[in-house]
């Protein structure tokens, strides 16, 4: 399975709340594309849409279209919403997977909660669950290589990361040692990261 993710930075201030409740309020809110291929054999790739917010002290990454069928489904006629949705995607000569709400990537990570850890729920089936991981336990080793992201000069860090060999482009210029999935620990905003395969 190859992974990537590329980044597109929204400067507005937004409030992640939960309904039970407030764990910190964001001032940065990111966009990241990712785009996986279950197998490699078969040339297929799928896309989501993260979204990192980043607080003073929490960050939560998960996926906009995940968020969107979990908001959808917690509505008294998340039926009739969802059959209108499906109506419309299966009236068109070809379906495109926007054109309806579901779940992508299952999981919400909370970096930083508990303080020095992060907290992931996430879903296997029908079967939901919630664990803890270690914060930025990715051993990043910072290269010479430069590029351009976003109209940002982003330098380049390498690491093993959970059996693959991963690239990340970091900006110093947005001082925020985050980025997208369980990613962080660099000196900058983590803009792009992809495995060996990209």
């Amino acid at each position: 399975m190859k992974r990537a993710f590329l980044a597109f930075i929204c400067f507005s201030f937004f409030y992640s709340n939960n309904a039970q409740e407030v764990l910190d309020y964001a001032y940065l809110k990111c966009q990241y594309k990712y785009i996986w291929q279950n197998d490699t054999l078969e040339n297929k790739q799928r896309d989501d849409l993260l979204i990192l917010q980043i607080g003073n002290n929490i960050s939560k990454c998960y996926s906009y279209y995940s968020n969107q069928a979990d908001s959808i489904r917690s509505l008294p006629n998340w039926y009739e919403i969802m059959k209108k949705h499906l109506d419309y995607a299966f009236s068109k000569k070809e379906i495109n997977s926007n054109d309806y709400p579901h779940k992508r990537m299952k999981a919400y990570i909370y970096k930083n909660y508990p303080q020095g850890k992060i907290t992931v729920t996430d879903g296997l089936s029908l079967q939901d669950y919630v664990y803890e991981d270690d914060l930025n336990a990715q051993d990043w080793q910072v290269a010479d290589s430069v590029k351009i992201v976003l109209d940002y000069p982003c330098q380049m860090a390498v690491c093993h990361f959970r059996g693959r060999q991963w690239t990340a482009w970091f900006a110093s210029d947005i001082p925020v040692s985050d980025g997208p999935w369980k990613f962080g620990g660099l000196p900058g905003l983590i803009m792009e990261a992809y495995d060996r395969g990209k």
